[in-house]
């Protein structure tokens, strides 16, 4: 501005000699200009003090500082501490323009994790702000100009706008809710690998058969003479699992209690050993004849912990009653310690359950409910539909008048039923076997098996016999059968 007024004086003077006024004027003009561009640059270094000054006593910093938080104190305090620190220097060192906008941070009403930048305090992450700092931030940002435009130099791509959104919605929450909000950062879970079966831990899978079955002990018996056809490692003692129900329903049944009473699940029923999840809520009221029925057919642990439960004299009686049955039938190598078949002290053998399965067919309502289909019970609070756990049943070539399955990592995948072959009724055991169907491809090779047994008798019949002398001499055949029991 100098120079033009220099300028423009010299021109007058030189041009215009004869007009002293013009000269006069000009001469004045151009010292109003020099003596305003002075005034301006000193305002402006006049507002980039102001500038750095709040930059550094602005409340929401000091708040920052202090904490409202213990978890975000020291966070908080950093990032202030930088924030203030950056936009007092780029104030300084830049115009009056750029030092107002560099001096103090971006600030949005909607972010409430950067209420403190307006001082310059910097960004601060939603996770580290505490309440105090945030709501002091808000009501100084209330009462000055917002700055809606990011820090020079600095570009926020989509992805951050968003994230800074959803921050801001956590942080809403977060100054509503207070202590029950609850973050979790990272679920973490652990998987174990699957325990060995008591079978397997002893070697018992290693012993080859000639049928290539998955089970480690298996028997198959006739259950009207109660004739062994095919046996291996029958008389190994194992955990049995949910086959206890087996002997929990003959006690029910033999305590000729009411089976229509209504009983309650509690949380006495729950599992504590294996924590193991079941579909009957707790608070469920059924019939005795439900949690029975469900307890065979979908082998319910709660239904079963339940009718053990309401047996006079409690479960102490119950498990007692269930040893005193099991020597009546001539159990010599059993033991039950609970109703359920959760805990590996319910042990058994394959010959023991052949037995077992015996007494129980002589029970027509054992037979009727642990071969139904799927079952839909009123626990109170809704309806549940339960389905049987043998697929087996469904399936009327095989005739299955009585089953029930177990599993616990220590017995693995266990199996007894009565099946009809040769319209005959065939005891069928199967215990510690590997994989979650492979009970029931054991199942299909020992039929199988049966089947070529009968066709090569069949062949050797002489001609001209009666049909009943047929079956005899089947019979006679069968005794024949080589036993295969592997010394463990």
């Amino acid at each position: 501005m100098l120079h033009f007024g220099k300028v423009s004086w010299v021109w007058v003077v030189k041009k215009q000699k004869r007009n002293w006024r013009t000269v006069a004027w000009s001469s004045c003009l151009g010292l109003c200009f020099a003596l305003s561009s002075v005034f301006a640059s000193h305002e402006a270094l006049a507002r980039n003090g102001e500038s750095t000054k709040k930059a550094a006593k602005h409340p929401g910093t000091k708040n920052a500082f202090k904490g409202g938080n213990k978890n975000a104190t020291k966070s908080a305090a950093k990032s202030a501490t930088k924030g203030a620190t950056k936009g007092a220097t780029n104030g300084a060192t830049n115009g009056a323009t750029n030092g107002a906008t560099n001096g103090a941070a971006k600030l949005d009403l909607k972010t409430s994790a950067n209420k403190l930048a307006k001082a310059g305090a910097g960004r601060i992450s939603v996770t580290q702000t505490s309440t105090k700092a945030s709501k002091s931030a808000q009501g100084s940002a209330s009462q000055s100009k917002i700055l809606r435009t990011p820090l020079a130099g600095q570009k926020l791509s989509k992805a951050q706008r968003l994230a800074a959104l959803k921050q801001e919605r956590n942080a809403k929450y977060a100054s509503r809710h207070g202590d029950r909000v609850q973050r979790v950062s990272q679920i973490v879970r652990v998987i174990e690998p699957a325990k060995p079966s008591l079978g397997q831990a002893i070697g018992l899978h290693s012993i080859d058969d000639p049928l290539g079955l998955k089970s480690s002990v298996a028997l198959v018996a006739d259950a009207q003479t109660g004739q062994v056809l095919y046996e291996k490692n029958g008389g190994v003692v194992l955990p049995i699992a949910s086959i206890t129900k087996l002997m929990t329903a003959m006690v029910v049944l033999d305590s000729k209690a009411n089976l229509q009473a209504s009983l309650e699940v509690t949380e006495d029923d729950r599992d504590q050993e294996r924590n193991s999840r079941s579909r009957l809520p707790m608070g469920s009221r059924l019939t005795r004849l439900e949690l029975l029925n469900l307890a065979l057919m979908s082998s319910e642990n709660r239904a079963a912990s339940a009718l053990g439960r309401h047996h006079p004299g409690g479960d102490v009686a119950f498990v007692q009653e269930m040893n005193a049955k099991a020597k009546v039938l001539g159990l010599t190598d059993t033991a039950f310690t609970e109703s359920t078949g959760l805990s590996s002290a319910n042990v058994s053998t394959a010959r023991d359950l052949a037995k077992l399965v015996q007494g129980a067919a002589r029970y027509p309502l054992i037979r009727e409910l642990s071969t139904v289909a799927e079952l839909t019970v009123d626990t109170g609070s809704r309806q549940i539909t339960f389905r049987n756990t043998n697929r087996l049943v469904g399936a009327e070539s095989w005739g299955v008048q009585l089953q029930k399955t177990g599993y616990i990592s220590e017995a693995g995948q266990c199996l007894v039923m009565i099946a009809r072959w040769a319209d005959r009724p065939v005891i069928m055991v199967f215990l510690d076997s590997i994989g979650r169907h492979s009970r029931l491809g054991d199942a299909q090779r020992v039929r199988e098996w049966l089947d070529s047994r009968g066709s090569e008798q069949r062949t050797q019949e002489p001609r001209g016999q009666e049909p009943r002398a047929k079956l005899q001499n089947q019979s006679r055949n069968l005794k024949s059968v080589t036993r295969i029991e592997a010394q463990g």
